[in-house]
């Protein structure tokens, strides 16, 4: 029996294995009869099952994902550093906190070995991570009214000061602000992240109270690990 051939039958037997309810089975037939690109691809399926909980840095609550979806993934492994990448697309939708999430689009997930299996480096899902910790910063800056921060969400270089865009401006004007992401709706490629944000913003200004509902259409660059409004915040 050919290499890839051996491989094949260690996956399906996998899963084979999984259908009937033992996942730690499976996951140990992966590794021995198919090596640690298909234990890898085990662990996403598995995820799939069991949905995500993903912790946002800085935020107090877990974006939860209810129906996760990986598809398209290859993995290539480094045996003798110990290390796999896995990349893909995951189609994901759940909740962060009262935000209503929808996500389709490219990951990276970086695994290491710990024993005889692998394990994600972090996150299942880095990208979206990254980018909901990016839309929730943003969300709080505009609610506390944290100018500077909201300029540094552009990519302005530290120090370059408060942010002069005239809608933002009208919004950090409400008087007790509250600004709600009712929802994202994500779609995350190589090169650029499209997001439309359903919000509502309440709160007053002198001539009349302020309850206001719409959506924005953001757009959002990668540099390094961290994402950033590359045409305005609204």
């Amino acid at each position: 029996m050919s290499p890839d051939a051996r491989r094949a039958l260690g996956f399906f037997v996998a899963l084979a294995a999984v259908g009937a309810g033992g996942w730690l089975v499976a996951t140990r037939l992966v590794g021995l009869a198919a090596g640690p690109e298909a234990e890898v691809i085990t662990l996403l399926k598995r995820a799939e099952l069991e949905g995500l909980r993903l912790e946002i840095a800085g935020a107090d609550q877990p974006l939860v994902g209810a129906a996760v979806h990986f598809d398209r993934f290859t993995v290539s492994a480094d045996p003798a550093a110990g290390s796999a990448l896995a990349v893909g697309t995951l189609d994901f939708t759940g909740r962060f906190g009262e935000t209503a999430v929808s996500s389709l689009g490219l990951e990276r997930i970086q695994f290491r070995a710990s024993g005889f299996s692998f394990e994600p480096e972090g996150s299942l899902a880095p990208r979206l991570v990254a980018i909901c910790a990016a839309l929730e910063s943003r969300r709080h800056a505009l609610e506390v009214g944290d100018s500077v921060r909201l300029a540094a969400l552009t990519g302005a270089p530290k120090g370059a000061g408060r942010v002069a865009d005239p809608e933002v401006l009208r919004v950090l004007a409400v008087v007790g602000r509250r600004y709600r992401a009712l929802a994202w709706y994500v779609r995350s490629e190589r090169g650029e992240v499209l997001v439309s944000e359903d919000y509502q913003l309440s709160g007053s200004v002198p001539e009349k109270p302020i309850d206001e509902r719409g959506s924005h259409r953001l757009r959002l660059v990668e540099i390094g690990r961290e994402f950033f409004f590359s045409e305005g915040l609204m």
